[in-house]
Parts: structure tokens; sequence; C-alpha cells
């Protein structure tokens, strides 16, 4: 009997202090100056494939690129309590460009890097002393296309001397949700999720002998490729 009635006094002072933690304000406020400062980790998925490649009048089958994972850092400035300017940059993604449907489905292309930038203006609405802060941004991405890297075993199985992919940079808008949780007055953890408007244009070159065919490699990507970041902060 004793042993139960100390354990439902265990139970009961954990259940008053996860209130404490999780639903009382914290001691500091978000408020016009601060900066915050997130750095974790962040997962790209692409979600897309190319439109079908057509090579001299040959539909080759449609290409994407895998899902990464990358450390990001993103800091965010308040121009008011309630409106802040984050700006996300993250270490170079390298996609690796597989095969998807057709002919060249499961074959491994090649890979390519990308140099993401993201600007967001973020809103909050909650109430600046609250441990909870959920936010939505509207901005814009810029990516930056690297060096694409081709299988060297790809020519050869098609019977060419050589095969070269380039993929355009891209321009577009992003949308993101996220939510704030404060640990300390200083310390917090965060959860973001950015939808990226993304076109993912570009072309190839094909040469087989001495004849040189040119490829539509992609035109524009069918979903909005996601962006989640799990990230620990600190107010500065």
């Amino acid at each position: 009997m004793h042993s139960m009635f100390s354990e439902n006094i265990f139970l009961l002072r954990l259940v008053v202090w996860m209130a404490i933690v999780f639903f009382s304000p914290c001691g500091f406020a978000y408020e016009k100056g601060d900066f915050l400062v997130r750095a974790g980790v962040a997962v790209i998925d692409p979600r897309e494939d190319s439109d079908s490649i057509d090579l001299g009048g040959i539909e080759l089958g449609e290409i994407g690129v895998e899902s990464q994972s990358v450390p990001i850092v993103n800091v965010s400035y308040f121009a008011t309590d309630h409106l802040a300017f984050e700006l996300l940059l993250s270490k170079p993604p390298v996609f690796e460009i597989v095969g998807t449907t057709g002919l060249v489905k499961g074959v491994p292309i090649g890979d390519i890097e990308a140099y993401p930038l993201v600007i967001t203006a973020q809103y909050f609405p909650m109430d600046t002393q609250s441990r909870w802060q959920p936010f939505v941004g509207l901005g814009f991405n810029y990516v930056v296309a690297g060096d694409t890297d081709i299988n060297p075993d790809l020519a050869p199985s098609f019977g060419a001397e050589s095969i070269e992919l380039e993929i355009d940079d891209s321009f577009g808008l992003t949308l993101s949700v996220g939510l704030d949780f404060m640990v300390t007055d200083k310390l917090f953890v965060s959860a973001e999720a950015y939808y990226l408007d993304i076109e993912a244009r570009g072309n190839g070159k094909v040469i087989i002998g001495e004849q040189e065919i040119d490829m539509n490699l992609f035109s524009q990507t069918g979903y909005a490729p996601v962006l989640y970041s799990f990230t620990l902060g600190y107010i500065f």
C-alpha cells in the first residue's frame, strides 16, 4: 500500500512538472530586435521526375533525384514582435540521378551538387511569452546547379562515346510552416517544413561516332519539393 501511495505521489509530481514546463509562460519573450539562430539537419525530398527524355526521336523514359539529408543553419531577425525575416543556408546537397521509367528505369545516371538559398518572412501569431511559437513563412528560393558527374558506365551501355548533362539554376517562391518550443529562456527546439517552387530545366548531349544528339532533360517539376528541418535554436 505504501509503495502504491509513493508511486501515485511520484506520478502526480511528474504531471504537475510537465504542466509547468509545457504550459506556463517562459521568462523570455520574442521581441523586436531579437536574433534566432537555429542549427540542425534537414531532409530534402525532391518529389519529382523529369519529362520523358527524347534522344533523337527515341523516348528513353523519365529520370529523378533521390532524397538527401544535410546539415543546415538558419537565422531569423525580428523586425517587430510578431514578424521576422529568415535566411536558411545548408551544406550543398549532392543528389543522385536515377532512371525511373522506360528504358532507363533503375539506371544510375550520375549525381549533381546544388547550392540552395532560402529567404522568408515569418509571422508568429501567438503571445510573445508563450512557450509554443507556431509560425508561417512566405519568401523565395534560389538554387544554383553545380557540376554534374555522369556515371562512367552510362555512355558505353548506350553505345556512345560520351554523355553530357547540364541543369539550369532555378528561382521560385517558398512557403513554410514551423513550430518553436522554448526549453529555457534562451534555448529552444524547432521543426519546420518548406515547400519550394523549383523549375529544374536542363538539357543533355550524346556523342555517338561523329554525330551529336541533343536531348531535352527536364521540363518542370511535377510536385513542389519539400525540405523538412529539425533544429536546436538560441536567442541572442
